[in-house]
Order: structure tokens, then sequence, then C-alpha cells
């Protein structure tokens, strides 16, 4: 197993009620590595902070939607 020597940034993720913080490498060739898996956004964003302080690079929220929720309908543009 090899570690993560350079990230570049944290990714806070949430997905189907969970909230994923990982850390995404300067090199392309390696895969990004989930650290923390929790049910409450606050923590998690938490974690990702200290992650970021840890490694001096920046977060990146990021929240998993569904068309529905990307394209309003006319009414809620309005």
């Amino acid at each position: 197993m090899t570690k993560m020597k350079l990230v570049e940034t944290v990714r806070l993720s949430s997905k189907e009620g969970f909230f994923y913080v990982s850390l995404m490498p300067v090199a392309g060739e390696e895969k990004p590595k989930t650290v923390f898996k929790s049910n409450k956004e606050s923590a998690a964003r938490n974690v990702a902070r200290q992650f970021a302080k840890q490694y001096k690079c920046m977060v990146a929220f990021e929240e998993s939607t569904t068309m529905e929720e990307e394209d309003p309908g006319p009414q809620e543009a309005l």
C-alpha cells in the first residue's frame, strides 16, 4: 500500500444521505482516497476542513443531484 504524498484538493460529497470526505491526489495515476463517511453534514465539513489545513489545500463541496433538481419547471424559475 502506498501513501499519498501530495493532496491537491479535499472533496466533500453527498450521496444517498451520507457525506464523504475524499483526498484528491495531485498525481493523475493515483485514485482518490475516501477517508471519512458520516450521516451528519456538520461532522463531515469539520473533518474536511481539518484535512485541508493539514495538507494546505482547498476544500471542494460537491452535491449529488438528480436531473429534476437541476432543471426547475417554468413556475419555479420565476
